[in-house]
């Protein structure tokens, strides 16, 4: 019986660790009461409030992530970057008052049961996830709210106007639009049924019911 050649298995066992080490959890959501969105909303898009202070939900993949990594110029110091197992979501936002919204999206929170769903924040983020692998993600930079457009016009040398800071609220001028990522706790597996808070207008709250699905992809 012929060995098997050492280039081989060495090839083998690191396409086995890629494996076994990507994150190819994919999550998606479901309204429990389909009237509560809005029409005219792109699918897997949940509209949470109009104009004149508009705020939609959707969950970005690995891949949307990834973009924004690459479009912001972020290198990796690991050959095999991934990102962090915790559930993300995409706040997209639009002011169209003459006056300043002040939106903390820090204030986001899912609740399942007895069990709450919030914010990993930036300390605990960075004592969790310590692994090279993890670089090409910096709280600050991925986590960061966006404003991309002014009068419905984009800037020209870079894709955003205003970078804010994670974690802290954003002042939305008016006429302006842009997003932020958040990073949630996971939420696990068995989870199906599931209550999201987040701000309203004048500082109130607001709770949207849903279900969540996570699968492998």
């Amino acid at each position: 019986m012929k060995r098997t050649p050492r280039i081989f298995l060495f090839a083998f066992l690191i396409f086995w660790f890629a494996q076994c080490t990507s994150n190819d959890l994919v999550t998606s959501l479901v309204l429990k009461n389909p009237p509560q969105n809005r029409k005219g909303s792109p699918e897997g898009t949940f509209r949470l409030s109009d104009l004149p202070h508009r705020l939609s939900l959707s969950l970005p993949t690995n891949e949307n992530i990834d973009e924004l990594s690459e479009e912001l110029k972020l290198s990796s110091n690991a050959k095999y970057s991934r990102l962090p197992p915790l559930t993300y979501l995409r706040f997209d936002f639009e002011n169209t008052n003459s006056s300043v919204w002040d939106l903390d999206l820090n204030a986001v929170y899912f609740t399942a049961g007895d069990k709450t769903f919030s914010v990993i924040q930036k300390n605990e983020y960075r004592e969790r996830y310590t692994s090279v692998a993890y670089s090409r993600f910096p709280y600050d930079t991925i986590f960061a709210p966006y404003i991309t457009l002014r009068q419905k016009k984009p800037p020209k040398d870079k894709f955003w106007f205003t970078k804010g800071k994670p974690n802290e609220p954003m002042a939305v001028g008016s006429e302006e639009s842009g997003f932020q990522i958040l990073p949630m706790e996971f939420i696990p597996l068995e989870v199906e049924d599931i209550t999201l808070h987040y701000p309203g207008e004048n500082k109130t709250k607001r709770t949207l019911q849903l279900s969540i699905k996570t699968e492998r992809g």
